[in-house]
């Protein structure tokens, strides 16, 4: 009895580690197994079942012989897999998972990893090296966001796995590419003019970028939710802030000195950048804003989201004016020249143009 004791793992993380060592010999045949889990111990919100039965799927296919794995391999394989796991196997793994992290009484299909010393032996054990977790930063967008009807866009996909398709690229360095050949880095270049040279760097990827009016200041807002204020004639930083929302996705000049920023988790700020202050704060979207444009007159701003919604708001007041929503996510924004017409991208590929003011659908 006393040997069969001391045998036993000293803690909770050599417990989950001698867990998953039995997990992946016991599905040995299961050759996604490993790198699904890998993916599983980096994602910040977990995975449904069926995006795990995804990954094991996809990633049975991945070499094995250490050969860097392409973003184009990558989503090849989460929309077109080589062989399926049987489902009744896939099941019963996923029941022994559950009991291993601690999920074995949910009823929810979402596994997550929600206790720090489990998360950290997951990854002790599942990512070993830097490159097991680059692979698994890649193969984990594909497969959470990949169009499930196969048309080689994003457009039905869900929005919660979309929002975090930034962060994992970014994650992956310079040498990543999107899909179109977009590099992806992970530090921001500013060219102020023509003559001018790197001016400042971030350490998180820089999500939008705007100039005021006067063409003295420049703002970056960034994913983490700071904002750095870079005198356009110097290239010096003057000023940075924190917002208190979900990362920036826009910032737009109402006036020389007022910006608006908007943010993944639907938020509209209004910051006074002489001073620093936020002097407005709102709940504009349910759901992530994906693009604003202000009127030529600046006294209107437009947000749209993935909430299917457009909003104009009073720039002065604050409030909301006018709005109409679209059978799809709407992605980008723009006011015409006289301010009266809003032209909006949706993700469904339909271009709308809309007269706020007579509230009036052009085309």
């Amino acid at each position: 009895m006393k040997d069969s004791v001391q045998r036993l793992p000293q803690s909770l993380s050599q417990l989950v580690v001698q867990g998953l060592d039995r997990l992946c010999f016991q599905y040995r045949a299961m050759q996604g197994l490993r790198p699904a889990l890998g993916a599983l111990a980096l994602s910040t919100t977990g995975l449904r079942e069926a995006d795990l039965y995804g990954l094991v799927n996809s990633c049975g296919d991945l070499p094995s012989s250490g050969e860097p794995v392409t973003w184009e391999r990558a989503l090849q394989l989460a929309r077109k897999p080589g062989g399926r796991v049987a489902m009744a196997t896939f099941t019963q793994m996923v029941r022994n998972l559950q009991s291993l992290i601690g999920l074995a009484h949910s009823t929810d299909d979402l596994l997550t990893l929600t206790n720090p010393e489990v998360r950290l032996a997951f990854e002790d054990f599942l990512l070993p090296t830097e490159t097991d977790r680059v692979q698994a930063h890649l193969i984990l967008p594909p497969v959470a966001a990949a169009d499930p009807q196969g048309t080689d866009t994003f457009l039905h996909c869900e929005a919660d796995h979309i929002k975090h398709l930034p962060a994992h690229l970014g994650l992956l360095g310079r040498n990543t590419k999107a899909p179109g050949g977009v590099r992806l880095m992970n530090y921001a270049r500013i060219r102020l003019h023509t003559a001018s040279v790197l001016v400042s760097t971030f350490s998180s990827e820089p999500t939008c970028v705007a100039m005021n009016p006067c063409a003295e200041l420049v703002v970056v807002g960034t994913g983490q939710g700071s904002l750095h204020l870079i005198h356009a004639n110097t290239g010096q930083e003057v000023k940075s802030l924190v917002s208190s929302c979900d990362g920036i996705s826009s910032c737009v000049f109402l006036t020389d000195v007022i910006l608006a920023t908007t943010s993944f988790n639907g938020l509209i700020e209004i910051w006074d950048t002489e001073t620093g202050c936020r002097t407005a704060h709102m709940e504009g979207h349910s759901n992530m804003i994906t693009g604003s444009d202000v009127s030529p007159d600046r006294k209107h701003l437009a947000t749209v989201s993935l909430d299917f919604q457009l909003k104009v708001w009073s720039a002065s007041k604050g409030h909301q004016v006018a709005s109409r929503s679209s059978s799809s996510p709407m992605n980008c924004v723009a006011f015409n020249p006289d301010g009266d017409l809003l032209a909006l991208g949706c993700w469904d590929g339909t271009v709308l143009l809309w007269n706020w003011l007579q509230n009036r659908t052009l085309m």
